[in-house]
């Protein structure tokens, strides 16, 4: 996760886009097979949307969430 921050700094606010923050830790969290329970807390620790239209930005590539 902190490699992605990392790589998605936005130069201006040295901040990360939070829809694609969440849509990374959401994709990730379903990569490791975690418990539905455990992908919904996830959901509610951001007011953000996932992503855009169901994707996300990564180091200037677009990824779909899954």
């Amino acid at each position: 996760m902190i490699s992605f921050i990392k790589r998605n700094l936005i130069p201006d606010c040295q901040r990360v886009a939070p829809n694609c923050l969440k849509a990374h830790l959401l994709n990730e969290a379903k990569s490791l097979k975690l418990p539905k329970r455990k992908i919904e807390e996830l959901k509610s620790l951001f007011k953000s949307k996932i992503g855009y239209d169901g994707y996300y930005l990564d180091s200037g590539k677009l990824k779909r969430t899954s």
